[in-house]
Formats: C-alpha cells, structure tokens, sequence
C-alpha cells in the first residue's frame, strides 16, 4: 500500500502553473504562516521611510497636476457644490439673505493670492514628522484640513471640526484638494500594509499530496482454464464487492441529500459537478424505443472536467466528460434477444409477449429463469464487461439489470449478435437495460410513475384510508445510455472511452466503430502523459450504470428503500414524483464516485499473492503512476514554497534598502549609484548603435544610387 509523500513535492494545478509546496503538519504550518504575518507586519511600515524621502518630488507632481484643466474644473463644480452647502449650514434667522447667491459668498470669502496657500504651510514637514502613514493621515487631518483661520480681535468665532473643513474646502479648493489627495494615497498604502499582512495566510495551501512508494496497481481477473473457470475469483470477486460498496457510500455521503464531509475526507474534490436536464433527445438509435418521447428524456453531463478533479497530478490538461441519458422504453416490441454459446445452446427469452391476447398482452414474458441466472454467473465470471445482473429483493422489487456488451474480442466468446435489441443499441457507448417487476407492495399515495406505478386502488383493512398497488404484474424497463469521453485541451483532441480504447470522437457514422487510435503499445504521448492519460481511463474503466449496481451486496435501489413491513403486509412511503429520474441521478452520482473511489484504491492495492491470478492493467510504460496521485493528507498542510520565500524576502528587502547609512536610504544609493548610472550607459549605448544604423542606411542608400547612374548611362 502507498503512503503519503511528505516533504517537498510538485503540484501541477488546474490552470496548467507549477506550484511548488512543502507538505507539513497542520500545527507546524500554521506557526509558519503566523511567523509570516508577523515578519511582514513589522517590517512593511518602513515603506513610509521611502515614502518620507520621495515626498518633495511626489508634491511637485501634484502641483503641476492641479494645475491642469480638468482638475481645476472639477474643484470649481466642487466649490459651487459645498458652498450651497455652506451656505445652508450657517444659515441664521436674523440674516435672510445670507442664502441668496453662493457665487457672491464664494466672491466675498475668497482670500488674497499670498493666502491661498495657508493651510499647505507645512505640510512637507507634518507628514515627514510623522511616524507611520495612519499618523501622517491624522496630522494632516488636524492640522491642515481643519487648520483654523484667525481673525483679529475674535480669534474664537471659527472653531475646528466640520465646519472649518467646510471653510477651508471652499475658501481654498486647490488646497484642500491637494491635502485630500495626499491623505488618501497615505491611506490607501496603509491599508495596502495590512491586506499584504493578512494575505500571508494564503501560503498555507491545501491538504493534498502525492504518493509515494509501495504498492499502485489495478488488478483484474487473471487467467482461464480450458473448462471456463477462472482461478482465483473468489478474491476478485470480493475486490469488486468492496469497490461497489465504497463507491455507494461514498455517492451517499458526498452526493445524496444528507451530505457529510466527514465522509468523504480522502477525495481530492468533494463531488464532481454536473448539471440535469429533460427534454433532450431519444438516445436509442430508434427514437420510438423512448414511450414517451422527448418529454421524458432525463439527461445528467458533467461536462469537461480537468483530470486534476480526480486527483491525477498531471501537467498536460486531459478532460473528461461523462454523460447517461435515461428513458423509460415502450412496452410492444422484444427489448432482449437470445444468445447463442459455443458447446451448449442457452435461449435466453426476455421480451414481451408476441401473442398479445387479452390475458398477457403488452406484459414480459419471462422464459427459462435458470439458464438466465447461470448466464448471469457465467458472464460475471468472464470478466468480461457485458453482464447479466439478477437482483432480486423478496416481496417487493424483481429487477433484471442487462447490459450491452463493451467488447465482442472475448478469447472465448462466439456470440454472433448483441443482447440487447438493435433499437437500443448505439455505437460507442453502453447500453444498461432496468426491467423492474413489482411484487405485493402497497402504497399510501397514488403514483403516476412510468417504471415505478401505483394506479390501482388496493384492499385496506383501515375504513377511511386509501392504499394504492401496481396494476398487475406487469414489467416496467428503464434505459441508460452511457458516455465517456477523454479529451486533449491543448492537442484539440477528443475521443470516446470504450473497453479501455480511445476511439476517434470526429467520426460520424454510427454504423461502425472506427478503429482504436490508443493503444496500450502505440501513443502520441510521452511516458509521463501516458501514464496520466491511463489513469483516467482506469478511473472511467467502471463509471457506468451496470458497473454501478454490480457486485452490490446492499440495497441501491431508493424505491426499495422506502418499503417498512406493517400488520396490512409491505407498505411503501410516498415515492418522489418523479422517482425513476430520482433512480437514474442516485445511479449517476455512484458512477461518479466509482471513478473517486478508483483512483485512491489503485493507492490502495495490496502485493498479490503467489496463488492470486490478478493481472494489474498498469502498462510498463507507466512510470511511477502513484506519485501522480494527490489526495488530502487529514492533519497535514501545504506551504507554498514560492509564497513562503516571497513574503521572507519582501520583509528583509524592506529592512535592507529603509536602511540608512552614511545619512543616505540604501535604496536612493542604489538608483543613484547602480540604475541611474546603468541607464545612461544604456542610452549612450542606443544613441551610438543608432548613428552606426543611420550610416549604413545611407551608404547602402548612395552605393544603390549610384548603381543605376552607372546603369543609364551605359544601357
């Protein structure tokens, strides 16, 4: 078995990036982190030192800013603006007309030239005295925003606060908005000082890591005996149980209704998402297989999905897309064909009855019951992917669940035809068949449902009370088409999974299967991108709606589920409304989670036997197919190793060039002494490779004139 690689490891994230991480304990990384944060915390206010030095360059450029067009008619519109405010707030009974005319007031208050700049006096020295940016931001608040104007003999008739900042603004637009100006770039930076601080938390990645060493494989069947039994099934089989089982737990837990984290911890994505919806077209060949038409089509996709979801660490972006169609089939023609058998003839009738007399009409009539279940072992014992499946609950649901075949390349398999009938069948994909007979159950509400009905009123004991019952013993089936496809975003390629082929998805018959353009000997990848285009086929290999119920041990079907046993016999709760829609998504949801769980239990394998006949799919081109798998490690973190060294080096950086020695900033005597200096060089540099072209030009220029001179005079 595999375990956790610790340490330093490689993750190639969903957008293509390399991210480099360190994988430690949750306690150990959250102390770095909170190291961090306090680093950055102490050494980021020393910006304001660069900001203190470069102050007197950054107050010439505001002025010469303030002095263009569009700002000086902003603060004349602002100043019309606040002096109706003005105006307003000094509004006094006794003078009526103090409201009359802003533009008059605005006239009157206006001071002299020599004092428009009253309240920028100083301001140089306010924000170099202060000690931090919010300090600067206060003093220039108090002390020049609000800066009091003195009149002589009543120097108490103008107080600080709002309406001295009011006076100022609009006595002096120009100023005031230069000190606004200056105070918000001061408080931006300091609250760009701690989203920096609190942003160091982000180094702190995920849980998930990679594997290392041990076990990775994906074991199947092993080999055959000439009387068609297989050795070593029993492990096989009990491999394949515990799969089954995990994957509907897992569909239970991280897709069902009642959802628990706890449940699904190991995953690298809790839930693979994928959109429903009905209406879509018939997907049988014969669009009249569906009973009802497009109007009960159910359709669930999940669309393209980078590989990274599953936990495949790969650097090329494969997708994949699953999609199952589901329809309730009609009810008048042979749905299951008969198979022939090499050695032994077994006749397999599934179908509806071709007399369709009155007693039996439009019912299935269901022949030769035990070659049915001994093919049924027979095929589950092949290995093979097409499968009988006879699940049986006592009393109350009969279902047969019959699947298309994936491959007709079986060493000993002779069958000439399909199971399921052609109208079913469509190329590239996998048919599922659900043929569901209802035993004696009765129901506390009458359902419409086309595979689950329950139209007949049935015999209660209870006055009052009305209990419904499947009419007679009719047989509904439910049809699902399953699609897999496994896409290649950079090369545009995309292809149908089918039986571990990659088949060309471009092709457009669907009389034919073209030809298989993957091979296990044969690819356009890499050994690397191989090994990761395997591993997503082997996630796919089962995600399908027969290999969802196959092996199942346990009760998976919901409509069973809601079946309790009373004094009246079996009485089912109320079904959903649409309860066979409700079946397919519980169906889908565990096709999903096989494809989960595939991926950490080829982590999980276990060194075969010497007894055990396992072969492991695993091609030997794969290399090192385990340290391609991520999963959350539970109690370990990722640090960001490009984020940790970042945020470290921004903290000394700032302490370095703040530093001052010799009464000069490290930073202003590395631009005069390195940068400045470089920058002529560089400039003198282009200026004499420019004279050095413009020569050339013109030698060329007066060699090709005087050519043709020569030409014209000597044709």
């Amino acid at each position: 078995m595999s375990k956790i690689k610790t340490g330093f490891w490689q993750d190639h994230e969903l957008e293509g990036l390399q991210s480099y991480q360190y994988l430690l304990p949750e306690r150990k990384a959250r102390f770095i982190s909170n190291a961090v944060a306090v680093t950055l915390t102490l050494a980021l206010p020393r910006v304001y030192i660069l900001l203190q030095r470069s102050m007197p360059g950054l107050l010439n450029l505001a002025r010469r800013g303030m002095r263009s067009e569009p700002f000086t008619g902003l603060l004349q519109a602002m100043k019309v603006f606040l002096c109706k405010v003005r105006a307003t707030f000094h509004r006094k009974k006794s003078n009526a007309n103090s409201e009359e005319s802003p533009l008059e007031l605005v006239t009157a208050t206006r001071p002299e030239r020599d004092q428009e700049s009253r309240i920028l006096t100083g301001t140089l020295a306010t924000i170099q005295n202060a000690t931090t940016t919010e300090d600067a931001v206060s003093r220039l608040a108090r002390r020049h925003l609000a800066m009091p104007r003195i009149s002589v003999g009543n120097p108490a008739t103008d107080s600080q606060g709002l309406r001295q900042v009011l006076n100022n603004i609009t006595a002096e637009p120009k100023a005031s908005g230069y000190i606004l100006i200056f105070m918000c770039l001061l408080f931006a930076v300091y609250l760009g000082i701690q989203v920096i601080a609190v942003s160091s938390s982000f180094i702190i990645g995920g849980s998930a890591s990679t594997f290392q060493g041990g076990v990775c494989a994906y074991y199947v069947t092993g080999r055959w005996t000439n009387n068609w039994e297989i050795i070593g099934f029993s492990g096989h089989h009990g491999h394949q149980s515990s799969l089954t089982e995990t994957a509907l737990a897992y569909a239970d837990a991280c897709y069902g209704s009642h959802q628990s984290t706890a449940s699904c911890p190991t995953s690298l994505t809790r839930r693979i998402p994928y959109n429903t919806s009905t209406g879509s077209i018939c997907p049988f060949p014969n669009k009249k297989m569906c009973k009802f038409g497009s109007s009960a089509v159910f359709t669930m996709d999940s669309d393209f999905v980078n590989a990274n979801i599953l936990g495949i660490n790969s650097k090329r972006p494969f997708e994949f897309r699953r999609r199952t169609t589901c329809s309730p089939v009609i009810d008048d023609q042979t749905v299951v064909l008969s198979r022939n058998f090499s050695g032994t003839v077994i006749e397999l009738t599934y179908r509806y009855d071709g007399k369709r007399n009155s007693t039996n009409a439009n019912l299935y009539a269901f022949r030769e019951r035990k070659p049915l279940y001994y093919n049924a072992i027979l095929d589950s014992l092949s290995g093979r992917d097409s499968s009988i499946i006879d699940v049986y609950y006592e009393n109350a649901y009969d279902v047969q669940v019959v699947q298309e075949p994936l491959s007709l390349k079986a060493q000993f398999d002779t069958r000439s035809d399909s199971l399921l009938s052609s109208d079913l069948v469509r190329p590239l994909t996998a048919t599922t068949l659900f043929l569901v007979g209802t035993g004696n159950i009765r129901y506390y509400a009458k359902s419409d449902d086309p595979i689950f009905p329950a139209q007949r009123k049935a015999h209660t004991s209870w006055p009052f009370e009305s209990r419904w019952a499947h009419a007679g013993i009719a047989r509904t089936a439910l049809g699902c088409v399953d699609e897999k496809l496994v896409r290649d975003s950079e090369k545009k390629q995309e292809w149908y999974l089918l039986n571990g082929q990659l088949h060309d998805a471009s092709a457009q018959s669907w009389n034919i299967t073209p030809p298989a353009i993957v091979d296990t000997n044969k690819t356009p990848y890499s050994d690397t991108d191989f090994t990761a285009l395997q591993l997503l086929c082997l996630a796919l290999r089962t995600s399908d709606t027969a290999s969802a119920v196959k092996f199942a041990r346990n009760n998976w079907l919901d409509a069973a589920s809601r079946v309790v046993h009373s004094p009246e016999g079996l009485m089912s709760l109320p079904l959903d409304p649409n309860q066979w829609q409700l079946e397919a998504q519980k169906l889908f949801n565990v096709t999903l989670a096989r494809m989960q769980t595939e991926i950490i239990g080829m982590t999980r394998a276990v060194e075969k036997g010497p007894n055990t006949y396992l072969e492991n799919y695993f091609h030997n081109r794969s290399i090192n197919p385990c340290g391609m798998i991520k999963m959350n490690a539970e109690g370990w973190q990722n640090v960001s190793v490009v984020g940790f060294a970042g945020m470290i080096g921004l903290a000394l950086g700032l302490w370095i060039v703040t530093m001052e020695v010799g009464g000069t900033i490290v930073l202003v005597w590395l631009y005069k002494s390195v940068v400045k200096r470089t920058l002529g060089l560089l400039l003198v540099g282009m200026q004499g490779a420019y004279r050095i072209a413009v020569r050339s030009f013109r030698w060329v220029y007066q060699r090709v004139r005087q050519l043709g001179s020569r030409h014209h005079r000597n044709p």
